[in-house]
């Protein structure tokens, strides 16, 4: 199910950017424990912004850190990996192009790319959190016990999976990368914007979540995790359908 050589290409593609995307996780993960006044100025003390950030968790660093920090820049790395996975593979010239050529499934190239991007993921949200958590030690935050942390942590990988899923289906709609970046960032928006306001509290999923405990590292923290596996797979048999319709 996974064309090795195009598992390669994309992770030799993938790389700059997941390095960038860890790097500034890591910063701000720095200035969230050493210079939290920082991050107050960056967004204009938005009240908006600052409601979010210190609920319903201001006294856990670590629940903090999984379930808004780490969160919203995880949803950013997820959009940028998936956006442009299928929709620039159009043309003669290309890699996919040439591996249609070969005895190589459709559903074999949407697997191979879309488990590249995953797997950066999973090193993008375990290696920032270990990085944060050796960190949160030194400034003497209390942690929990690793199972906990590094449950909390895969509650926050699942979600970001879910939007990479969302942004490789919608780059097997579109041929042009643009318009596929374009209704990602729509959806997603859609979903973060209810957050950072009042009258649309009802509808802010990410904090009915935070409220139920789903990052808590308790056995609810398999709700999420469960619903999450079963979205990004409809989402990527959307890809693979949609993409199998495509003609070049």
């Amino acid at each position: 199910m996974i064309h090795g050589g195009l598992w390669s290409k994309e992770a030799r593609e993938y790389r700059l950017v997941f390095i960038i995307c860890l790097l500034i996780t890591i910063l701000v993960g720095v200035i969230s424990l050493y210079f939290p006044h920082l991050a107050s100025e960056f967004t204009g003390n938005s009240a908006a912004w600052s409601r979010w950030m210190s609920s319903p968790f201001v006294d856990e660093a670590w629940l903090q850190w999984n379930s808004v920090i780490l969160l919203q820049l995880s949803a950013i790395t997820a959009f940028i990996l998936g956006f442009s996975t299928l929709s620039g593979e159009v043309g003669g010239n290309n890699a996919v192009s040439y591996l249609l050529s070969k005895p190589v499934s459709r559903r074999e190239v949407v697997t191979t790319k879309a488990s590249a991007g995953l797997t950066f993921l999973v090193f993008y949200v375990y290696g920032s959190s270990f990085v944060w958590s050796a960190l949160a030690w030194h400034a003497g935050q209390q942690l929990p016990e690793f199972s906990v942390f590094f449950l909390s942590s895969t509650v926050t990988l699942s979600m970001a999976a879910v939007i990479y899923m969302s942004a490789v289906f919608f780059s097997s709609l579109f041929f042009r990368t643009w318009l596929a970046a374009l209704f990602s960032i729509i959806t997603w928006l859609a979903v973060f914007t209810p957050q950072f306001g009042f009258v649309s509290r009802d509808y802010a999923v990410f904090l009915h979540m935070q409220e139920a405990g789903f990052w808590l590292g308790t056995e609810t923290s398999f709700i999420p995790l469960g619903v999450g596996i079963v979205i990004a797979g409809i989402f990527y048999e959307l890809a693979v359908f949609f993409w199998d319709k495509r003609e070049y």
